[in-house]
């Protein structure tokens, strides 16, 4: 999804990763709605989830041919030789490690979220199903409109300000007493964190056309590990201090993040957004 997106992104007048990352998350909530209410209308799981994969199958097949092949890339770089450029250089384990911290916070939010709610706030378990649901809520949310705001202020100021935010979100939730508050925080820290990963994402894939996949690759992996490990690190911190005290790690990681901002490569499309709006304005 995120290789191809690049390729899309490259032939559009403005950004359009972070839609992809949208639908990403409507796919998911929708998927986990549906197979609820399947399992609840008592329907077999080996049913539902081979239905799924032939269905997944179908549409994959059917789509397949529209999907666009790398040479339809630009290759501004062509003449470059193919050393530092197609391997990122340092650059894109700088985009890596970001991806890391702010995928971190992510897989934190997802596994310890309720619990955090239900044990340290003492809500009923309905009631701390919404943390984590607020949080998805609003990532959601800040991805559909992530795309028009990067083309107006570039990606960097994306990531720096959206991990400025999700670190003021956590910290919310790390001294909030008050149930209300607390799902407020998750609120800010799920907004914070939308539009972060789809920038770095478009990074990684623009720092060389010719090896945009494997650049990329390297990125996300790191992003995933992040994922994975987060969940595990705050599980393993709270074996010496509690759950609301382990939450300084992501959000030590999300500060990092908006320092480090800085070490990304710019982008054409705010500049071209702008000069299409004066260009605009002119004609008229």
């Amino acid at each position: 999804m995120n290789a191809q997106a690049v390729v899309v992104e490259r032939t559009y007048p403005r950004p359009i990763m972070a839609a992809f990352h949208a639908m990403w998350s409507v796919g998911g909530a929708l998927a986990a709605t549906v197979g609820a209410a399947l399992l609840g209308a008592g329907v077999p799981t080996e049913v539902s989830m081979s239905t799924c994969g032939v269905l997944v199958v179908i549409i994959s097949l059917a789509t397949a041919r529209f999907l666009l092949e790398p040479d339809h890339q630009q290759a501004d770089n062509e003449g470059e030789p193919a050393g530092k450029a197609a391997t990122g250089g340092k650059l894109v384990w700088l985009l890596g490690l970001l991806a890391f911290a702010l995928m971190l916070g992510e897989g934190v939010a997802a596994d310890w979220a309720a619990l955090h709610s239900k044990d340290l706030l003492g809500t009923s378990a309905s009631t701390a199903a919404f943390a984590f649901g607020s949080f998805s809520a609003a990532m959601t949310v800040g991805r559909f409109a992530t795309d028009r705001v990067a083309a107006i202020i570039g990606p960097v100021a994306i990531v720096r300000y959206g991990s400025a935010l999700a670190t003021v979100g956590l910290t919310v939730v790390t001294v909030s007493q008050w149930v209300p508050l607390s799902l407020a925080g998750w609120m800010l820290f799920g907004l914070g964190l939308s539009g972060g990963v789809p920038q770095l994402f478009t990074a990684a894939g623009n720092l060389d056309t010719r090896s945009a996949g494997t650049l990329m690759a390297r990125v996300v992996g790191l992003g995933y590990v992040g994922i994975l490990a987060g969940p595990a690190l705050v599980g393993g911190l709270t074996h010496w201090v509690p759950l609301n005290v382990a939450f300084v790690l992501p959000i030590v990681l999300c500060a990092l993040a908006a320092v480090f901002a800085y070490v990304m490569p710019g982008t054409k499309h705010a500049a071209d957004a702008l000069e299409q709006s004066e260009s605009g304005r002119e004609e008229r």
